[in-house]
């Protein structure tokens, strides 16, 4: 079935807003007559409701201009700031009138409806209507999809599915902004994989990009809920942990090095054994900036990687020459 045999033959379900007894009632019996599924509200108010509650599930919103008026047209104007501020998908909204108020027609077409349909209706064009108005909707699903996708993927690290450097970055200055305007506190787990480059040399590419996938995969089934993941770039992570102090940061941080140390990687029949070194810092408002701080992050990285590997190392806001705090 091509897709103009699909739309001729849907069966479209329709939230029907119009009074039981109003002069717009013979579209529900030509409605019924074409097989379209109609749940009808009597009211504005109930109909706005009924999609809040279910959005998903209606194809179409048919309301009855001649009897509500200035409600219909509020409840189409309420309809449309959910959209924008749920960020659902747009849905057609079309007008019944009665061609005698030809104004509250322009009105709610200003207030955000898509077209109406005016007595005497016709079912055959009332199902040209819906076969039109419904294809408009199939293409405006498929664009959302692959604006979604496409905004997806420009934030995505491909390999690895966690926030890229550029989207993390953007996460990390949101939650600076806020540690600094609430005043709480804020760290980062800056860490990388130890010896990586052995692995890539020994067992190839394929491996390392394995090793990577499974890393980022059990970080985030670890992930504290407030807690954010990236890749910054080769071998490269960092954690985001708002409200959390540099003492507090110590436990997740070490839970995160335990669970990369404990995973059972295998490619090709050949275990791979995998650790990772960890530089944490707080970030300290009105002194750091991202730069800096992952800077600082890299610092107490640094003497991870130099005092042995596989460790978690601390370090606070001092000057950049002070001592670090590794935990064995």
């Amino acid at each position: 079935m091509d897709l103009i045999d699909m739309e001729v033959t849907a069966s479209l379900n329709i939230l029907y807003v119009s009074p039981e007894h109003s002069s717009t009632q013979p579209m529900s019996d030509i409605l019924k007559t074409l097989d379209h599924n109609l749940t009808q509200h009597i009211s504005c108010e109930k109909g706005v409701s009924a999609l809040r509650a279910t959005p998903e599930i209606y194809d179409v919103v048919m309301v009855d201009v001649v009897a509500f008026d200035d409600d219909a047209c509020e409840s189409i104007k309420m309809i449309r700031m959910m959209e924008n501020l749920l960020k659902e998908t747009w849905r057609p909204i079309v007008l019944l009138a009665d061609g005698k108020h030809p104004q509250r027609v322009v009105d709610g077409l200003n207030a955000g409806a898509d077209d109406f349909l005016s007595l005497p209706f016709h079912q055959d064009i009332v199902q040209a209507k819906l076969i039109a108005i419904n294809r408009l909707f199939g293409l405006r699903k498929s664009q959302n999809k692959q604006y979604n996708q496409l905004q997806k993927e420009s934030l995505t690290d491909v390999l690895t599915g966690v926030s890229n450097r550029r989207h993390f970055k953007d996460i990390l200055k949101k939650e600076m902004v806020k540690a600094q305007r609430h005043d709480r506190s804020m760290c980062i787990a800056y860490f990388d994989l130890d010896h990586f480059k052995s692995i890539n040399d020994t067992l190839g590419h394929d491996a390392g990009d394995e090793v990577l996938r499974k890393v980022s995969s059990a970080i985030l089934q670890t992930l504290r809920s407030d807690d954010s993941f990236g890749r910054l770039g080769g071998e490269e992570f960092c954690i985001c942990m708002p409200d959390t102090s540099l003492k507090e940061a110590l436990i997740p941080s070490e839970r995160y090095r335990l669970t990369i140390e404990q995973l059972e990687i295998e490619y090709n029949h050949a275990p791979i054994k995998v650790t990772a070194s960890f530089g944490v810092t707080q970030f300290k408002p009105f002194s750091h900036d991202i730069s800096s701080l992952l800077a600082s992050a890299d610092q107490a990285l640094y003497h991870s990687k130099h005092g042995g590997r596989n460790k978690v190392t601390l370090l606070p806001y001092k000057h950049p020459e002070d001592k670090a705090c590794t935990v064995i």
